[in-house]
């Protein structure tokens, strides 16, 4: 399922003498099965924009086409649209509200009328791909840490079975492992089952080790958008609009600049640990089966840019 964005803008006070252009002539497309990140600093138009996709807002001007229909025609293609077009806010207490999680997941299939066994094996399905345990079935949504919070309520959407899952800053306030946990989960269900996730995250490193294209805003409008190595390699516009390109790619510049000639596409750290190590066995000149001996200067080297890629920050 493709979704084309057309010309869109939306304002605020529409017509006051206080109006705010949130959104401003934004288009795009995303294919099936794309991993987007949709970036910007606060008050980019980021959060408006997704509303506007999920039919929470109705544009000023301009559309936004899923498999080429209007999602805004009336107000049952708008209604349609929420089902293939799934939005996790930031706070995902703000969407917990039955007693249970078992219960606070069957919401959205129950809001379909679907049959109860439908409902039930949607439910258990979802709760499963989100990797959500059993034995948290029967617990109140508040007693959930954070972090299963947001797989609850990622569940409730999948169990709607949305072509489209869009997730506003999913991680926010989480503490490293979970943010991870999170992401891969998301990860996973774009790979094995074909699903098209757009994330809203103000982490660049984050954009850069999950999502394959970016798209860019700032004051509204969209100033970027391409493939995630295309878009982090142009440092001077993020730069100016208050955005820094990921970690690794300031590292990348420090260690070519030594003459290392790293591959400048790279944009995430796995790749990146994996291009390094075979430079510096091509410098020892053979390869041995443990690895670069610990007591080289390479190897050193390599440790320290290691850590410097997981957040230890750098001179």
């Amino acid at each position: 399922m493709s979704l084309e964005v057309k010309h869109l803008s939306y304002s605020y006070n529409h017509g006051s003498a206080y109006e705010t252009r949130a959104v401003d002539d934004v288009s795009f497309k995303i294919d099936k099965g794309d991993f987007v990140g949709l970036i910007g600093h606060t008050g980019s138009g980021k959060s408006t924009l997704v509303q506007l996709l999920n039919c929470l807002l109705e544009p000023s001007e301009g559309t936004v086409l899923v498999d080429g229909k209007d999602v805004f025609e009336s107000e049952d293609t708008k209604r349609a649209n929420r089902f293939k077009v799934g939005l996790v806010f930031q706070y995902p207490e703000n969407q917990l509200f039955e007693m249970t999680v078992y219960d606070d997941v069957c919401f959205g299939p129950k809001n379909m009328k679907l049959a109860d066994d439908e409902i039930e094996k949607r439910a258990k399905r979802a709760l499963s791909l989100a990797g959500v345990e059993e034995k948290d079935y029967d617990k109140s949504p508040i007693a959930l840490s954070g972090g299963q919070k947001r797989r609850v309520a990622i569940a409730g959407l999948l169990a709607m079975e949305p072509d489209i899952l869009i997730l506003d800053e999913p991680t926010a306030g989480l503490d490293p492992m979970g943010r991870e946990d999170i992401l891969s989960e998301l990860k996973k269900l774009q790979k094995e089952h074909d699903m098209t996730i757009i994330l809203v995250s103000h982490s660049m490193d984050d954009v850069a080790n999950y999502a394959d294209k970016v798209l860019v805003m700032d004051k509204g409008k969209l100033i970027l958008d391409g493939d995630v190595s295309a878009v982090f390699k142009e440092v001077d516009l993020l730069t100016s609009v208050g955005l820094a390109p990921p970690e690794i790619s300031y590292i990348i510049r420090d260690l070519n600049e030594k003459g290392f000639g790293i591959d400048t596409d790279i944009t995430n750290v796995e790749d990146f640990k994996v291009e390094l190590l075979k430079i510096l066995e091509k410098r020892r000149g053979k390869f041995r089966k443990e690895g670069i001996k610990k007591n080289s200067k390479d190897f050193s080297a390599a440790i320290q840019v290691d850590a410097t890629a997981k957040g230890v920050k750098h001179d």
